[in-house]
């Protein structure tokens, strides 16, 4: 007799299994293998890894231990993290910068699915042209894109590639973006890219499931393997693929928009749209390493949740407990006074389910409750202490460290406010007399300026000038994320106040850099002063302007002087040889006035509203400019901006006169002439009784050479480039000290060593990235090696 069978299907085993490899991989788990590439070691499944190249199955069997170390040359760290993304998901974005370098190695390990394609030896940038199959849209569409990468051809047993256009209207539209638009800009189209697996299937099979879809089917998204986390700051995370992203922005119909955490440090763009616990779009590739530590510290937590309600209930629970804010002595109370309210409920539900249970019974159970309930307590203000270790640990780094101690002391003197200049200059005291150095404070026109001296070898030789400014714009406090004279440092590594771009990081800076120096038993052949100046937002009229006159300035010997610069959103670093030329001009508009209820010609607003349209219209042609230049040609332009606008005394009075303060930054060759009637002429339209005041006024701003003519250029080139670092020089489009200092034909050049940051000048929420700020003290120590050495 032959035996019944039953056939079980397991209708997710591929997706099941391939997502498992990937959350083992990404959580750390069960790996039994690294690969090493360029410096980076990353633990990955040695089952997995054999499967998919025959290549590094032979290395594997060759040499059988517990746990083999492979090293792999010629291969990037960036070029192994794509390939792994390759092998653990089925799918990859890769920079087309990467993509080269990404098939080549592919390639030289024979990964399974990329070993066989093909790459013309034709670099010359010619246009790439590629067949993709639609599934959304019956037949296929050609979509060509301008890129500068070598021509690629599939082989005919390559994975298909559907790319599923969300708007299938505008699919010729966004097919024209080329590639680097769609990296630039995060408004790219939201396209789904799946990669089928059934290499028998045919393009016609293909593209009659198509057409069908398109009657019955809504496009499908991407498959996942979403993990929920929560930040340092209780902030919802996600994790997938071996990254983390923050919660950017949340819609009504709960579709989720997520970035990467390195958004900030490190410009990363990569970002991810989810509804629920699955992924609908994924864009642009990350520039960074896995976030293997952070995730792997998570879990040791137990702060890692499958699904996002589990962590939203998480969150919830825990801002519900923020808001009761029980004292520390009373945690305890209350969360057992909850417990044993919840447990009383228990066990009447229980005696009702288990009335016919001995007394005995019901004891036992009872005690177990008690004994759960408060193990998990335990357990949980054991977690919440341990959330935050690793921030509190950071932290405590960085304010231990003596160069954040000063900058954050320095940050905290508010000197937005001119009466707390002297509370600077104290504090430039305490610093000169711990390195033993002399120092002067001279007062031309009563704000103090700071000079402090380290004298050289060869005193007689033109000394260096490294000057920065104390006085910061005014902030805005009510809406920072922090306190802006807090010097608040957050669980990033961001030092956050005002100043810390603009610029009292650069006179930090200086200082530890000769303190280095110092401790070194080092001295340089030329004497090096370290200027600080009062009121260089205000246009130093107190400062710098009537210092450069004085005999004191002179005495100083000034050969070279280094000033501010301007933060670098990515690794390039700018050197400014000249500023534009500033105008701020205030016009005082006189018009009729009269009750509120009037209706006359004539109002001081109607002549306000004529010459925001005529500079309005001067503006437009500026940035059209602007467009069509270089985006670092800052010099092609002159920028204006309407800054102030003040007038009336009472709702119901109309204002006799209003005053409107503007911003204007001269082109390099803009006539002095030729603005000055474009201004008579505006004035004119604002009628007779209207008139201006020159607030800032300068008509000449001289250039310092960056060629081989000027010999503090070269050594600055030159260090950069010993330290393996790019530096570019260019117009700057504001206007610092060095315009004055530059008059006197003294050669100035503007530097900063921010990198990788998000310009914050005159903006709120201004910081620095701590990293960032000491390894700028290393290369400020390198350049005045070059510099105060030079014959």
């Amino acid at each position: 007799m032959v035996q019944s069978q039953f056939s079980l299907l397991w209708d997710s085993y591929k997706s099941n299994i391939c997502s498992g490899f990937a959350s083992l991989q990404q959580n750390g788990e069960l790996v039994d293998m690294t690969l090493a590439a360029d410096g980076h070691f990353v633990k990955v499944h040695q089952v997995l890894i054999a499967l998919s190249s025959s290549y590094l199955k032979q290395l594997i069997l060759s040499a059988p231990c517990q746990h083999p170390v492979i090293f792999l040359n010629n291969v990037s760290h960036t070029t192994l993290s794509l390939i792994l993304e390759y092998i653990y998901t089925g799918e990859v974005l890769v920079p087309s910068a990467n993509l080269s370098a990404f098939i080549e190695a592919a390639k030289a390990l024979h990964v399974k699915g990329l070993e066989t394609v093909l790459e013309s030896s034709n670099n010359t940038g010619e246009k790439v042209e590629a067949e993709v199959d639609d599934a959304n849209i019956s037949g296929t569409c050609s979509i060509k894109r301008e890129t500068n990468v070598s021509k690629i051809s599939l082989p005919a047993n390559a994975r298909k590639i559907f790319v599923r256009h969300e708007n299938i209207s505008n699919s010729s539209t966004s097919a024209k973006k080329t590639w680097n638009e769609c990296n630039v800009t995060e408004e790219i189209p939201s396209y789904s890219i799946v990669m089928d697996d059934h290499n028998n299937d045919s393009d016609d099979n293909v593209n009659k499931s198509s057409a069908q879809s398109n009657k019955s089917e809504k496009p499908k998204v991407t498959s996942s393997n979403l993990q929920f986390t929560v930040s340092i700051r209780g902030s919802l995370q996600v994790i997938l693929n071996r990254y983390i992203y923050n919660l950017h922005s949340t819609q009504a119909t709960g579709v989720r928009r997520w970035r990467c955490i390195d958004y900030r440090n490190k410009k990363c763009s990569a970002f991810l749209v989810t509804k629920g616990n699955v992924v609908i779009n994924r864009a642009n590739p990350h520039n960074h390493s896995f976030h293997d530590k952070k995730i792997i510290d998570k879990i040791k937590k137990d702060a890692v949740y499958l699904a996002l309600d589990e962590v939203q209930t998480y969150i919830d629970n825990e801002k519900a407990k923020e808001r009761e804010e029980p004292m520390e002595s009373e945690f305890i109370s209350l969360e057992l006074n909850e417990g044993l309210n919840n447990y009383s409920e228990e066990c009447k539900i229980s005696q009702s389910i288990f009335r016919g249970n001995t007394t005995m019974q019901m004891s036992l159970l009872n005690k177990m409750i008690i004994v759960t309930f408060f193990v998990l307590l335990i357990t949980n203000i054991i977690v919440c202490e341990s959330s935050s270790s690793e921030y509190l640990t950071n932290q405590k780094q960085y304010e231990r460290n003596p160069a954040i101690k000063r900058l954050q002391e320095y940050i905290q003197i508010d000197n937005s406010v001119k009466e707390n200049a002297e509370v600077a200059v104290e504090f430039w005291r305490r610093q000169a007399e711990e390195l033993g150095l002399p120092y002067a404070v001279h007062r031309p026109l009563g704000l103090p300026i700071f000079v402090m001296t380290w004298t050289g070898r060869q005193p007689e030789l033109p000394s260096i000038m490294l000057n920065s400014h104390a006085d910061v714009v005014p902030p805005g406090a009510d809406i920072w994320n922090y306190p802006p004279f807090s010097g608040h440092i957050d669980e990033n590594g961001n030092l956050h106040g005002r100043g810390s771009q603009d610029t009292k990081d650069v006179g930090i800076q200086y200082i530890e850099a000769v303190r280095k120096l110092i401790q070194n038993n080092m001295t340089l052949d030329r004497t090096v002063h370290i200027t600080v100046m009062p009121d260089e937002e205000t246009g130093g009229h107190r400062g710098m302007v009537p210092f450069v006159e004085t005999e004191e300035f002179k005495s100083l010997n000034i050969g070279f002087a280094l000033d501010e610069g301007f933060t670098s959103e990515d690794n390039t670093m700018y050197v400014t040889y000249q500023d534009k030329r500033p105008w701020q001009i205030k016009f005082i508009i006189r018009g009729k006035g009269g009750h509120g209820s009037s209706a006359a010609n004539g109002h001081v607003v109607e002549r306000l509203q004529r010459l925001l349209n005529i500079v309005m219209e001067y503006r437009n042609k500026q940035m059209q400019i602007q467009n069509s230049t270089h985006a670092f040609d800052f010099g092609a332009y002159t920028s204006v901006n309407v800054n102030m606008i003040e007038g009336g005394v009472a709702p119901n009075v109309i204002p006799t006169n209003m005053t409107v303060v503007m911003d204007m930054r001269l082109s390099v060759d803009a006539e002095v002439n030729e603005v000055q009637d474009m201004i008579n002429s505006w004035m004119a339209e604002l009628g007779d009784a209207s008139s201006l005041e020159y607030i800032r006024r300068v008509e000449n701003s001289p250039a310092t050479a960056v060629d081989e003519t000027n010999p503090y250029w070269m050594a600055m080139r030159d260090t950069m480039k010993e330290l393996g670092l790019t530096v570019v020089p260019l117009v700057c489009p504001a206007t610092s000290d060095m315009v004055v200092v530059r008059a006197k034909a003294i050669p100035a050049l503007g530097f900063t060593t921010k990198r990788n940051m998000i310009p914050k000048l005159h903006d709120v929420n201004e910081y620095i990235d701590l990293d960032q700020f000491l390894k700028g003290i290393d290369i400020y120590e390198a350049l005045l090696k070059k510099l105060g050495n030079l014959p």
